[in-house]
């Protein structure tokens, strides 16, 4: 099944094109540049207990030695680490939920990472250690995650990946710099101003998926909230009726390539979907293959549900045999009953609609 996610070289589609495209991009990039800057210098602490900030605790940083050094001493020690706060990884099952770590009052699921990056630049810290790659949620994401108030635990449920090793390596040069200009280290303010602002724009983006995905199937959207103690602009109705038109418009083309109608839905900040939804550093083993299918169930319902295509007749028949091995051997089936159950429900759902299209 997550073969489609898997990235496809020299591969070029028709486009379709919505006037209001960049006009949208535009407005929503100055928003973000305006949420970094602000509450990357607003002094705010997470409240305590907080994962990040345990995490941070315990790696053995020592900001007076080589960055070479640092990084050698938390990669040899962060997928143990790892294990240690429940954070799934291909060498112990960790599967329960890290509550209240980013967004308060939501289930929280973190994927563990170790994609490359220069460790020997400052210029880390303006990268995402921690990115939200699916949310069940369809809200307009504008605000600081701390800000947010309208989560609801017993539905509400996002999935992350966090690099521990770049997380680290931040809290090194932060540290640095925050003592150069003689104010605090504590990491619970490290966490607020630099990893929870980097994570903004990617739980936009995984909501903005969902909001897509419920605009296909007439279900409800809110309209935008403002959670910021200032005013922006509210362009929900001007998304929500882009993507609508998208929606249209590739629904009336006939048996188009999933990929290709992935590569038609634009995203908000820059690129497509199928660019946002490819998965390029994969852990793939029973401990860790549920977490990738649970990110992508949604996303492959709504093409099966929304783009018949006869051109995927093969991937169909892949999917079939990849829950069949999946589920005699168990891959599926987790020590976490709530999430064993929304994986259960949205396997049915996927047979349903393979059953429909075949």
């Amino acid at each position: 099944m997550l073969q489609l996610f898997y990235k496809k070289t020299d591969i070029r589609y028709g486009k379709i094109n919505y006037g209001k495209l960049e006009y949208l991009r535009y407005n929503i990039n100055s928003i973000l540049y305006i949420l970094r800057s602000y509450y990357s210098s607003s002094r705010g602490y997470v409240r305590r207990p907080n994962m990040l900030v345990s995490l941070i605790e315990n790696l053995d940083i020592d900001i007076n030695l080589p960055a070479e050094e640092v990084y050698a001493t938390i990669s040899s020690d962060s997928i143990y680490l790892a294990s240690n706060f429940n954070i799934v990884n291909g060498v112990r099952a960790d599967d329960e939920f890290n509550s209240d770590t980013i967004i308060y009052n939501s289930k929280e699921v973190f994927m563990y990472t170790n994609d490359n990056f220069n460790f020997l630049s400052r210029d880390c810290l303006g990268k995402a250690s921690v990115k939200c790659i699916e949310s069940n949620v369809s809200d307009i994401f504008l605000t600081h995650p701390k800000r947010f108030k309208d989560s609801v635990y017993e539905t509400d449920l996002y999935l992350y990946t966090i690099n521990i090793d770049m997380l680290g390596m931040q809290y090194y040069y932060w540290t640095k710099e925050q003592l150069s200009m003689e104010m605090d280290t504590d990491p619970a303010r490290f966490v607020y101003e630099v990893v929870l602002v980097n994570v903004i724009e990617s739980i936009f983006t995984s909501n903005i998926v969902n909001r897509i995905i419920n605009l296909a199937d007439d279900i409800y959207v809110k309209p935008f909230v403002n959670y910021n103690p200032f005013t922006i602009k509210d362009l929900h109705k001007k998304i929500d009726s882009m993507y609508l038109w998208y929606l249209k418009h590739l629904k009336k083309k006939r048996d188009l390539n999933y990929v290709e109608v992935l590569s038609n839905i634009p995203l908000l900040t820059e690129g497509t979907l199928y660019e946002h939804l490819i998965m390029t550093e994969l852990y793939l083993n029973r401990r860790t293959k549920w977490f990738y299918i649970l990110s992508r169930l949604n996303i492959v319902n709504f093409l099966l549900k929304n783009f018949f295509s006869k051109k995927e007749k093969d991937y169909h028949n892949d999917i079939m045999m990849d829950f069949s091995y999946m589920t005699r051997n168990k891959y599926l089936v987790t020590n976490n009953e709530v999430i064993n159950s929304i994986l259960e429900k949205k396997e049915d759902e996927l047979k349903q609609n393979l059953f429909l299209r075949s």
